[in-house]
Formats: structure tokens, C-alpha cells, sequence
């Protein structure tokens, strides 16, 4: 019989983060990696980017990919559609930084980006509140808009960051750290 005094406990799901690397020579894009589907708001990320005159690479496919298509032309800007492990490594150890736009619950393509290094620029909702820091790891935009998204690269390309330090906070969301976590919720539950 469970314990009364059990309370309900978030146990972040886990990031292999010794699978990723930093890279000595990050590239000039920006990158957004994620299912392409209307509430993900990868079109306020190509909108900012094609204002700016950014770079601009799309990792991923879905529903929407037409529509990005559409809305990317004529703009640096690359949909190269699904991609495998080592794809992925290199797009985010290479990126200047990830452009996250969607509110989740916790986001595990930030974490991911962190443990290459990259900083992230996303939308202040949900659980990007507590993957990523302020001035250490990321910047944040508080708008979920082209507008407010594009203020925050501003201040970000104002802005140094140091790739060990990004990499040291993933290491929170590490698949050791959620073993232990989770085997001494077991332990505790089976008291």
C-alpha cells in the first residue's frame, strides 16, 4: 500500500548529453528543430529571421511544411526536412543558437541544444522556465510573435555566452541524473 504522505514529483525526462558535442567553430545560422505543425510557431521564427536577414535552418517535417515553404522564400532560409542522430549533433553544435517558439511542457530540443554548447533564444512559457538561464544559457522573448522575437536576437547578438557553462546546466537533465532520481523515487514509493 502506497504511502498517504506521497505528493506528486516532476522527474524530468532524460538527455543523453554525452552523446552531443561542442563545437570549436560555431556556424552563422540559426536553427529551429521540431515537428512542422501550426502550434510548434515555426512561422514566427521564419518571419524574424526573414525581417533580420538572418540565416536560418528548419530541422524536422510535418503539416505545415508546405506552408513554411511558402512563407521562406526568397530568404536565407533552409527546410531540410527529417534528419538522424548525427545530423542533428552536428546542426546543433554548429548553430550560432536555437530559436525555440513553442510553449511545452518541458522541451526537449532545448536541453539537447544546451548540451552542445548553443544557447537558446525561446518564448518565456512552460517549462523552458526551468531548462534554461537568463544571460547564462539563452534569452528569452516574451511575446509569442515575430516582433518580440526578433528583440530578443538583438539583444542576444549583443550578448557572449560560454559554451561550457551551457553544457555544465544540460547536465542537470542528464540520463544519470534522471536514473538516480527515478530509482530513489522507486525506493522511497516501496518503503
Amino acid at each position: 500500500v502506497l504511502s498517504r504522505e506521497l505528493h506528486a514529483k516532476g522527474i524530468y525526462p532524460p538527455v543523453d548529453v554525452n552523446s552531443f558535442h561542442i563545437s570549436d567553430n560555431p556556424g552563422e545560422y540559426y536553427l529551429y528543430t521540431g515537428r512542422l505543425i501550426s502550434h510548434k510557431r515555426a512561422d514566427i521564427v521564419i518571419n524574424a529571421c526573414k525581417k533580420l536577414g538572418r540565416k536560418l535552418i528548419i530541422a524536422g517535417d510535418g503539416l505545415e511544411r508546405n506552408n513554411l515553404e511558402k512563407l521562406a522564400e526568397g530568404a536565407d532560409i533552409k527546410l531540410i526536412g527529417r534528419y538522424n542522430d548525427n545530423q542533428l549533433d552536428s546542426l546543433y553544435a554548429n548553430c550560432k543558437a536555437l530559436l525555440f517558439p513553442s510553449d511545452e511542457d518541458f522541451g526537449l530540443v532545448p536541453v539537447e541544444a544546451q548540451a552542445c554548447g548553443r544557447p537558446v533564444i525561446a518564448y518565456r512559457s512552460g517549462g523552458i522556465l526551468e531548462t534554461v538561464s537568463e544571460g547564462v544559457t539563452g534569452v528569452f522573448f516574451d511575446q509569442q510573435n515575430e516582433e518580440s522575437l526578433i528583440n530578443a536576437i538583438h539583444r542576444f547578438e549583443t550578448m557572449t555566452f560560454n559554451p561550457l557553462s551551457i553544457r555544465q546546466n544540460a547536465m542537470k537533465f542528464d540520463i544519470s541524473i534522471f536514473k538516480n532520481k527515478f530509482q530513489t523515487y522507486v525506493n522511497k514509493v516501496m518503503k
